[in-house]
């Protein structure tokens, strides 16, 4: 297992930062795939802190990118409702005896769950996103992620070696896993010249509503360069996903709402549909390693992979189901 560990020191960080002496015991807020997060009440105010996951800041490029999207969130604050990182001398990363914090304006909102998504609330969120389309940041000089063949047989092997509980179910999609890599490959090569930098996890946990009609975007460490027709499609089928099903109501007033303002989306569908295959497979890479004790930073984080690895497959098929129906939906 990794030695990255978490350092958590939040009255040190209170104390650097001046944000106040805390009145009571920092409170876990739940649900982060990636990271630590905290409500922290001081006698000034009420702040959300992000510990960042130590065997993610320590990769050769983290740091510059977690500045990167937080300067993309301030530059869109003035035109869509953003919640960007909070800063102190030019800086929204902030060092305590080597651990990474980020700091947030605390909001007083929830994220919805998938059966309390309106039609309403999907063709809001398609309009957020085409707003987030039409940004001017300077990206031409970033670089473009390509999708990269994937060894698979290498973590069936380590997997077996040390008796995880998804080894036969990895087994059983091998030749999948080989074929959705390839294909994605393939998709990426055509569609490599069609890039934008965009939000890329906005799915519904990443926003908050302070009303029933009044959302702010968070979370925008994944923020960088994607394909535009790809963002369109994968953040409507997060908006129009309930118990597995996507709702078609809800998935073409998401498309209603980012049509209204960028006008017709002009795509090569199949191939955009098979470049949506890239953002689980890296996940499912990802969370192999976790669960392998390749990357992660203690047993939670260890058990967190094991079980992303088994839904990440499942969401895998399930997105292969459902893209002749995507397409009839996006031709009609």
């Amino acid at each position: 297992m990794s030695v990255k560990e978490y350092n958590i020191k939040l009255d040190a960080l209170c104390k650097t930062l001046q944000l106040g002496k805390m009145v009571s015991e920092a409170e876990p807020i739940p649900g982060g795939l990636l990271h630590k997060m905290f409500r922290v009440e001081t006698h000034s105010d009420i702040f959300a802190v992000k510990a960042l996951n130590p065997n993610i800041t320590s990769r050769p490029d983290a740091l510059q990118n977690y500045t990167r999207s937080e300067r993309f969130a301030q530059s869109l604050a003035v035109k869509i409702p953003s919640l960007p990182a909070k800063e102190w001398d030019g800086s929204t990363l902030h060092e305590i005896d080597q651990q990474m914090y980020q700091v947030f304006d605390w909001v007083d909102g929830k994220s919805l769950t998938s059966n309390e998504i309106s039609p309403k609330h999907a063709e809001m969120i398609g309009g957020i996103l085409a707003d987030i389309h039409n940004n001017d940041f300077e990206s031409h000089h970033l670089n473009i992620n390509h999708v990269e063949v994937v060894d698979w047989h290498q973590y069936l092997l380590i997997g077996l070696e040390k008796g995880t509980e998804w080894t036969s179910l990895l087994s059983d999609y091998m030749d999948e896993l080989i074929l959705w890599n390839h294909e994605a490959v393939k998709a990426s090569k055509a569609l490599s010249k069609q890039q934008i930098m965009s939000h890329r996890d906005l799915d519904p946990k990443n926003v908050l509503w302070r009303s029933e009609f009044s959302p702010i975007i968070i979370d925008w460490e994944s923020a960088g360069m994607i394909n535009p027709s790809l963002d369109v499609i994968e953040t409507a089928v997060y908006w129009a996903t309930d118990r597995g099903n996507i709702d078609q109501d809800r998935f073409l007033a998401f498309l209603d709402g980012y049509k209204r303002i960028r006008g017709e989306i002009n795509a090569d569908w199949e191939n955009v549909l098979s470049l949506g295959f890239q953002s689980k497979l890296a996940w499912l890479e990802y969370s192999l390693k976790r669960s392998l004790g390749i990357e992660c930073a203690d047993e939670a984080e260890q058990k967190l992979g094991t079980d992303e690895v088994i839904g990440t497959i499942g969401e895998l098929k399930g997105y292969t189901d459902r893209i002749p129906e995507l397409v009839a939906w996006l031709k009609s």
